[in-house]
């Protein structure tokens, strides 16, 4: 155990940083994949209810939404 003004701080077995999951062995991908999918596809779904979809405002516009609301969240830490 460790103290920092005079209060215990115990070990953990993870942790995020950044938004991306820690464990004792390093990166915790699974996590890190099944957080990132699910954030992305909540991200599509907003999009569709809002009517962001090829059918009502164009692939063009549906495609340039997709691209900045989206993909961001799926690239996010696929360079580590």
């Amino acid at each position: 155990t460790f103290n920092l003004y005079n209060t215990t701080i115990s070990p953990c077995n993870s942790f995020k940083y950044l938004g991306i999951p820690f464990s004792s062995l390093g990166i915790d991908t699974l996590k890190f994949i099944q957080h990132s999918r699910n954030k992305a596809l909540h991200a599509m779904r907003g999009l569709k209810s809002s009517g962001v979809h090829r059918y009502q405002f164009g692939i063009t516009a549906a495609l340039r939404a997709y691209k900045i609301f989206v993909r961001p969240i799926i690239e996010y830490g696929l360079n580590i």
